[in-house]
């Protein structure tokens, strides 16, 4: 739980025993409801930190879950292809709601409490009556997945976001589409209305925000962050290799001497320099990670194990010394990497079969589990020194002599030593071992959380590695990290700070000016506010 005006966390809740899929906070008390992997629902007391209840009778884990309006019933949504609703007071489970084939995905109440709408992988939206448990209709339209269910306060009108990369706003009485709405380029998350409901914005794999009138049913916004070097013209640029012009292409930069319109919602800051990398950087990513200039090789750990194994930039696995053939497919890469992130219990092959194909029923997902294990049974060197399978589950073997390069960045983050210069040489392994983010090709719900914390990790060694180089007064090489870590994270003005102060270093007082306009137009422009008094004394020091 976070303090929003501190931006500091406040409480840990803990007692989940895996992934949480879903959190609901209660309409009207400090309550917390929580879904996980864990095949449980637990409620949470927001000012104590202490669970409340737990709620159990669900067969697989639990991925949806909603409160109704009036605060009165919860409603969780499982992998078991059942919902249930819980009585908010008591805890007692009140009705189990069936569907024969779809897996329960998504959930919304409507404003009344008196409908609950869910969706499915299949692209079906059912409604349900809450009193009575029936199914009063079914809304098709989406060929796949809905992934996103709001209501409009009218409770007339409920708005979808699907796998198919469209919005679809519906009728809810006689389930007509009133409206498609298209123009994301990729699976749609999630949705969010305005109070009086007449707008909504959407969120997708596209990195695009998009605002909607879903009355008129047109688009009115496309929002996109910024890039560090967004219009920026290198054209005339001396001396950049091939690699560094591409990386500079994908933060926003252009390589045409004619001035090109920017994406929609994006404008250019003339007053706003950007600093070159003085050394070829590599993109989140890129596919060239783990060959040449592999810095992990820095580590000598993984000399010791015949089996290597790297998951962060690209995919790549070496045997006693010889890369293997990367035609590993990715459903294949995908199991491999459940269960070398999955360590310490055997996993269920029916949790397994769930996490990595969600779209399908128990008996076709098990299917292509059985089709998959025996590709990487086939694919691996020597497998069953490395996979422990039976009937029933599944697990990478603790004792296999494997380096893993994901395991080596952990390590390298926990390791300890006296002083700045072992803390510098710590967190410049980590840096070096993260060649890019985890398996960036897949787009598994399960490996997003894998992801997403490794990347965090990533920025906090990195920005640790900045100020740990900054009172080392080594600004030549501060510089480089931290142009790195803007790049990663432009909306991060702890780096505008840091840059400034290296720059005044170097006694380039020029360019730490620079530096300040550069983050007063990114941070007016993607949050609407100006810089902290933090950087703006460091600005008046400047000036001084």
């Amino acid at each position: 739980l976070w303090d929003l005006q501190t931006q500091r966390p406040v409480a840990t809740l803990k007692g989940h025993q895996d992934t949480i899929w879903g959190l609901a906070w209660h309409p009207s008390a400090a309550v917390v409801a929580s879904a996980s992997h864990d095949q449980t629902v637990r409620l949470w007391e927001a000012d104590t930190g202490r669970c409340l209840q737990v709620l159990t009778g669900h067969q697989h884990f639990v991925r949806a879950i909603a409160w109704s309006p009036n605060g009165k019933l919860l409603a969780s949504g499982s992998y078991d292809q059942t919902l249930r609703l819980w009585d908010a007071e008591t805890g007692h489970c009140l009705r189990v709601l069936r569907d024969a084939e779809n897996w329960v995905w998504q959930m919304a109440f409507s404003p009344d409490s008196r409908t609950l709408a869910t969706s499915s992988t299949t692209g079906d939206i059912n409604l349900w009556d809450v009193a009575t448990g029936e199914l009063q209709r079914t809304l098709k339209g989406h060929p796949k997945s809905v992934w996103g269910l709001c209501w409009r306060p009218d409770g007339q009108t409920l708005i979808s976001s699907s796998h198919d990369h469209t919005i679809r706003v519906w009728n809810a009485p006689d389930g007509r589409c009133l409206q498609i709405l298209e123009g994301h380029t990729d699976l749609v998350w999630h949705l969010a209305p305005n109070p009086e409901g007449t707008l909504a914005a959407s969120c997708g794999a596209d990195e695009t925000i998009r605002l909607w009138d879903v009355v008129a049913g047109t688009g009115l916004k496309v929002l996109r962050p910024m890039r560090p070097y967004e219009g920026m013209n290198i054209t005339a640029v001396q001396g950049l290799t091939p690699a560094q012009q591409q990386n500079l292409e994908a933060l926003g930069a252009t390589v045409t001497a004619l001035k090109q319109p920017l994406a929609s919602g994006v404008e250019t800051h003339p007053q706003a320099t950007v600093m070159l990398p003085v050394a070829p950087t590599r993109a989140d990513g890129d596919g060239d990670s783990g060959t040449s200039g592999d810095s992990s090789d820095t580590d000598p750990s993984h000399l010791q194990s015949p089996l290597v194994i790297r998951l962060l930039g690209s995919f790549g696995l070496t045997y006693r010394g010889q890369p293997l053939p990367t035609t590993m497919a990715g459903r294949s890469q995908s199991l491999l990497a459940y269960l070398l992130l999955h360590p310490t219990l055997p996993q269920s092959r029916q949790q397994i079969a769930a996490a990595l194909w969600p779209e399908s029923l128990e008996g076709q997902s098990r299917t292509n589990l059985r089709k998959e294990l025996h590709h990487l049974r086939r694919y691996l060197p020597e497998a069953d020194q490395y996979l422990q399978v039976d009937s029933t589950t599944l697990s990478w073997r603790q004792d296999a002599p494997v380096w893993l390069d994901v395991t080596a960045f952990k390590q390298a983050l926990a390791a300890e030593g006296a002083g700045v210069e072992a803390a510098i040489a710590h967190r410049q392994q980590a840096i070096d071992l993260y060649q890019g983010d985890l398996l960036p090709p897949l787009y598994d719900e399960w490996l997003a959380p894998h992801r997403d914390r490794l990347r965090q990790q990533f920025l906090q060694a990195l920005a640790q590695l900045v100020d740990g180089l900054l009172q080392q007064h080594d600004y030549a090489a501060a510089l480089l990290q931290a142009q790195r870590l803007l790049q990663q994270d432009p909306l991060r003005e702890a780096t505008y700070q840091a840059l400034m102060q290296i720059h005044a270093g170097l006694g380039d007082r020029a360019a730490a000016l620079q530096v300040y306009h550069q983050c007063m137009a990114v941070l007016r422009d993607e949050l609407g506010i100006d810089p902290s008094s933090r950087t703006q004394q460091i600005y008046g020091a400047l000036l001084d």
